[in-house]
């Protein structure tokens, strides 16, 4: 029996025996429906996660790149269609730069990218959420630094950079002008690239950031660990100053704030009451700082200010940031939830990694224009990871 006669056949059966709606719109679609899996036989569980080299035409395919289509990603395209080396037939599966996945074909969705562990790959759209996230934290903490420093008498704000920097050629750096205000509103302030370097280890001698390309010399893990230091000598050396309370000012304002707008009738006066103690904080800071650049006189001393963000645990805070990003869990939101997998593509051949096991291969090196660059990681015998193996082929 021919396959057009079968066709004809089960279409006749369907609209004239059952004078039922055609679960068919035609019968090319009743074709692939039937045919489709047999012929192309493509099997995404024989894709394997160690590096495997290119065809000769897949190797050609590499720099093919029509409009919208990102290196690789015709070469993969020839992979799933079992190594057809036709041009059109690759091609036909490559979704394009505007797509939510490179490639789209039957059922499967995978992501191509183009790197290795020395170069970073910035994730697209899917990323962003977690980018946020990272600037989120990483801006609180700079703020506040930044808020604290500007409340600084100038003759403070001297002692302040010299302790951050005691590790370091003070009149060196100071030649350069570097200060805290430079270096907390350069890493906030310059928003192409965040490398993590500059927040969690140690950032490259000629890492600059900001308007003033200010040079970074400390990553703000460094800085928060001096001030932590700093603050526990000092209440080492003073157990009786231990207490740190605020500046005098802020209750005087409050009581003046709840004279004019607090409502103690009212069931909600509690809620009222910290809003208004919020409020005056914000307040004595911002009059104390105008108060210093006006006068030049004023402001809070050195001790304060180690003092009051050792208080706010920024470095655990720092910590806790570092571990989600490592996370796997926190790698797969990088991608969308239907994603297949990954193909991790160099001119030599690829790596095809299931979306299950992104998170143990690959991490997080930066962030660049508010989405997360990723690298491949390097796996060693003694890591804390499962591996099965045809994973540790990988390594």
């Amino acid at each position: 029996m021919s396959q057009d006669y079968f066709l004809k056949k089960t279409y006749d059966a369907v609209y004239k025996a059952n004078k039922a709606k055609s679960p068919f719109r035609s019968l090319s679609e009743s074709y692939r429906l039937v045919y489709e899996d047999k012929e192309i036989g493509f099997d995404v569980d024989k894709l394997k996660i160690q590096e495997t080299p290119w065809t000769p035409e897949q190797k050609n395919f590499y720099t093919d790149r029509p409009n919208g289509v990102g290196p690789g990603e015709l070469s993969v395209a020839s992979v799933i269609n079992n190594n057809n080396p036709n041009r059109q037939t690759a091609l036909d599966i490559v979704q394009g730069g505007s797509k939510d996945f490179d490639i789209s074909f039957k059922k499967y969705k995978f992501e191509v990218k183009e790197t290795n562990s020395k170069v970073s790959v910035r994730i697209g759209k899917h990323g962003t959420k977690v980018g946020e996230e990272i600037y989120k934290i990483v801006d609180e903490i700079l703020d506040e630094i930044i808020d604290q420093y500007e409340l600084l008498n100038p003759e403070d704000r001297d002692i302040v950079n010299r302790m951050l920097l005691s590790n370091k050629n003070v009149k060196e750096n100071f030649k350069t002008g570097w200060t805290v205000e430079t270096w907390a509103k350069g890493l906030k302030g310059d928003r192409n690239e965040l490398p993590f370097t500059a927040v969690f280890t140690q950032p490259g001698t000629g890492l600059k950031r900001g308007e003033t390309k200010s040079s970074v010399l400390i990553s703000i893990k460094d800085f928060l660990n001096i001030v932590d230091d700093v603050s526990k000598n000092l209440k080492a050396e003073k157990p009786s100053e231990n207490k740190h309370n605020e500046n005098p000012h802020v209750k005087e304002i409050a009581n003046v704030l709840k004279k004019l707008y607090g409502n103690s009738q009212s069931k909600e006066a509690e809620k009222l009451d910290k809003h208004i103690d919020a409020t005056a904080i914000k307040v004595d800071k911002d009059l104390t700082k105008k108060k210093i650049n006006i006068t030049k006189e004023g402001g809070r001393d050195w001790e304060e200010f180690f003092t009051h963000l050792s208080k706010d645990k920024f470095n655990s805070k720092l910590d806790n940031l570092k571990k989600q990003i490592d996370s796997p869990e926190k790698i797969k939101e990088l991608f969308p939830d239907d994603l297949t997998g990954l193909f991790v593509v160099s001119p030599l051949g690829y790596r095809y990694i299931p979306r299950e096991y992104v998170g143990n291969y690959v991490m997080i090196e930066r962030v660049s224009m508010k989405a997360p660059k990723i690298v491949l990681k390097k796996f060693s015998k003694d890591t804390e990871v499962q591996q099965t193996p045809e994973e540790q082929e990988f390594s």
